[in-house]
């Protein structure tokens, strides 16, 4: 509908927003490299689903793109797996998935194409700090996460809505 091809980076990792950043900043921007040193062999740009990745991910970036002694630093920790993240390589860019909505794709073709909009929550979402309890439960029988409606995954900062007022699917 839309023509888009998503490839999965299914060795990515957190962006380490918060948790990991408020008490080492050196180690998120070495998990964030270390990201986009995957995604950067895939030839392709990178999406993500979740605004505070995205916040995280393009400070990181502006950090190693800005000071080649920190990302050549940063980079010796990446080289045991192989990997190093290169600044500027083919053009690579990091959008959250509504930028892409809205500047790839555009409103026009979106209001001509689709009718109506359910946004996976292939990730924790916002919901890290407090997962809701289907989250928690659902998480633990498998491996990968569930698919939940925006809805039912994202925070009230963010949607006004308590996830756990709220069931999958709604």
């Amino acid at each position: 509908m839309l023509d888009l091809e998503l490839v999965e980076l299914d060795r990515a990792n957190c962006c380490g927003a918060g948790v990991i950043a408020e008490h080492n900043q050196e180690l998120a921007d070495t998990l964030n490299a270390r990201t986009f040193a995957l995604a950067q062999q895939t030839g392709l740009a990178m999406m993500n689903i979740c605004s505070t990745c995205q916040g995280a991910q393009s400070e990181c970036q502006e950090r190693l793109d800005a000071n080649a002694a920190y990302r050549n630093h940063i980079n010796e920790a990446l080289a045991g797996e192989g990997l190093e993240y290169v600044a500027g390589k083919g053009g690579f860019t990091n959008k959250n998935f509504l930028w892409l909505l809205v500047e790839d794709i555009g409103l026009e073709t979106l209001r001509a194409k689709v009718l109506w909009l359910s946004v996976p929550a292939s990730s924790w979402l916002c919901s890290a700090i407090t997962p809701a309890p289907q989250q928690l439960a659902r998480s633990s029988v498998s491996s990968s996460m569930p698919i939940f409606s925006a809805m039912s995954a994202i925070e009230p900062c963010s949607s006004g809505v308590n996830p756990r007022d709220t069931q999958p699917g709604q």
